[in-house]
């Protein structure tokens, strides 16, 4: 018997109140359009003989994302960020307009007899993603600090990029076997993942008005990765009811057309499309009085921040070692060891711990500064009970670039973190789960998992202060261990006989998510341990002032609650039920701002209490 299947579906969609939240504004809103999304499938299956199963499929998808400013904005309005509340205000930047396309091509064999299970096969997808990314027509962003004016951001956009994703192909071979009391499964799959860039042109802009370059087709990635999977379960007492379960895996990261290293070395994305400038705002007109094509401090701007803005010069190259070679891919290797046991007809528990292990980290270091460049210095965070101590207290290990290096045309180069030193990035954790079927009807399941989360890259950090700088972080947060976090899941469900009514309920909580501070210190505060005021004319510092790992927001419970009438007509069927969400209405803050100023203000609570009619019918 051979089986057939396809599909073939367009389909559309708005997101159209996209960001507007506690910290944007209505008008500095993003609308989502995704004026077609289709997707055409085809399923082949065939059981050549009681042991042996063919598989093949296909799929093609082709969309299109549309990223538009708020309705009724002009091209005039220029964005404003209020560094010290974190809000943003008028028109967004970021804009894009580009379409995608995949194909999707599997095949797999499988052959199964009484001990053994193998199954071999083939995955394969090549496709491209454009993207033209602008600015809606205003190239300019300013940023205030309580109102007044600090800084400019520059833009040279737009671009339209294209990267093709040539080959992400998988051929793998597993096999389980089973012999006494003892099963063994292995397995091991070949990933190749190959992208490249065509021809493409970077064309004038507002502030590059006489560029016009065109870029040669070049290859890109070429990463080639063996994975194997590993697993052995032990029939402890021979009963078949306890079971101990040990692997050993590799996982590679997820890579697509639109992943960081698949973008990055695009030439058009290594060019410095955007830069920027300090700005005093001396007659408080709110209008930059300067000229802002030129890269030196001039009139109320500070020098540009970044001299290769607007010119050919590339500003980042990457690392051949990188692109290109086995084993380069971002991957984690996961051990797992645990117990699943039978406490009583229907009833089994499972208790296991993971650890997961990353590797393959990759850094940005500016060659055209070292070490040696920053002064190290610390500040006095204001008084504050919120604070852990009530405030008051040092935060080291800051940095700040020496005045005579800080515009400094940037040579960012993209390479492993190994080759600066260690880096390490682990998650631990412990999964208890139930499942229950104490009678005809009813079933229970549900259990906790709690985990932390290590990361140490402070050998990389010395060598590179300037990755403090980009994340706002002191150097004590090299070394960080979140705390142990947990979250908790609880199903259960009942027919009732007779009555064809089923009634079912889900409870979930999790933690809260880890709550930063973001400190705006000004030259007064940052004087005092600098010794000096910042470099380049700035006028201030955004600080993490609160010790990552130490601070986390309530945790979230919810509940919620299904009531369905099961309607018997024949040899057909339909379903009525009614799914309330939310029951109890939780209210818990799940987001807070970071920003000092209004630090803790909540962002984000539960969407409350709601309910949903569903009515399905089965023929």
């Amino acid at each position: 018997m051979v089986a057939e299947e396809a599909l073939v579906a367009d389909q559309s969609g708005c997101t159209c109140v996209g960001v507007v939240s506690a910290t944007v504004a209505p008008e500095a809103d993003i609308r989502e359009r995704f004026p077609i999304q289709r997707r055409q499938l085809l399923d082949w299956t065939s059981p050549v003989t009681s042991r042996l199963l063919l598989e093949a499929g296909g799929a093609n998808h082709y969309g299109r994302s549309i990223r538009l400013p708020a309705l009724d904005t002009s091209p005039q309005m220029i964005t404003v960020n209020e560094q010290s509340r974190g809000l943003r205000y008028r028109s967004a930047d970021n804009f894009r307009n580009g379409p995608n396309n995949g194909i999707h091509l599997r095949f797999s064999a499988s052959y199964i007899t009484g001990s053994h299970a193998y199954k071999v096969g083939l995955t394969h997808s090549h496709g491209y993603e454009g993207r033209e990314t602008s600015d809606g027509g205003q190239p300019l962003t300013y940023r205030f600090n309580n109102g007044v004016p600090n800084q400019i951001t520059q833009r040279a956009l737009p671009i339209y990029t294209r990267n093709n994703v040539d080959h992400n192909m998988a051929i793998y071979a597993q096999d389980r076997w089973t012999f006494r009391r003892v099963t063994a499964s292995s397995g091991l799959r070949y990933d190749y993942f190959a992208t490249s860039f065509p021809e493409q042109r970077l064309g004038p802009t507002f502030f590059t008005p006489g560029r016009d370059i065109t870029f040669p087709a070049q290859k890109n990635l070429a990463w080639h990765d063996l994975s194997p999977r590993l697993g052995v379960s032990y029939d402890a007492f021979g009963t078949g009811k306890t079971a101990l379960k040990v692997s050993l895996n590799k996982y590679l990261q997820n890579e697509a057309a639109g992943s960081p290293l698949a973008i990055g070395p695009n030439p058009l994305e290594t060019v410095a499309n955007n830069t920027t400038r300090s700005w005093n705002d001396a007659n408080q007109n709110f209008v930059p009085d300067c000229d802002l094509h030129s890269p030196a401090a001039n009139g109320e701007c500070g020098a540009s921040a970044n001299r290769a803005f607007g010119t050919p010069r590339p500003v980042a190259t990457y690392d051949p070692d990188l692109l290109r070679g086995w084993g380069k891919r971002t991957a984690n290797w996961e051990l797992s060891a645990g117990v699943q046991h039978e406490l009583m007809t229907g009833t089994s528990l499972d208790v296991a711990y993971f650890r997961r292990a990353y590797q393959n980290f990759v850094v940005t270091d500016n060659r055209a500064i070292s070490a040696s460049d920053f002064d190290r210095f610390s500040i006095v965070v204001p008084r504050d009970e919120r604070l852990p101590g009530g405030g008051g207290y040092e935060v080291d290990g800051l940095y700040n670039v020496k005045p005579e290096k800080f515009s400094v045309p940037a040579d960012d180069y993209i390479t492993f973190a190994r080759n600066y030193g260690n880096q390490i990035q682990r998650w631990d954790g412990f999964d208890v789960t139930f499942n229950a079927r104490p009678r005809p009807g009813m079933s229970l399941q549900g259990g906790t998992s709690t985990g932390r989360t290590s990361l140490n890259n402070c050998d990389i950090v010395d060598d590179m202060p300037e990755l403090l700088v980009r994340t706002n972080l002191p150097e004590s947060s090299c070394d960080s261990r979140s705390a142990f976090l947990t979250d908790f899941k609880l199903l259960g469900s009942y027919l009732v006989p007779r009555l064809d009514v089923q009634v079912a309920a889900t409870v979930q909580s999790a933690p809260g998510q880890e709550i930063a501070a973001n400190y705006v210190a000004n030259n007064t505060v940052v004087a005092p341990g600098l010794g000096r005021p910042l470099s380049g004319g700035q006028s201030n510092m955004t600080v993490n002032i609160v010790e990552p790992g130490t601070l986390y927001g309530d945790r979230s419970t919810q509940v919620g609650l299904r009531i369905a009438k099961i309607l018997r007509f024949g040899g057909t069927r339909a379903t009525a039920s009614l799914d309330i969400y939310n029951l109890f209405n939780s209210n818990t803050v799940l987001t807070q701002n970071a920003a000092f100023a209004t630090w803790l203000r909540p962002l984000s609570i539960p969407n409350p209490r709601w309910a949903k009619i569903v009515l399905q019918y089965d023929f």
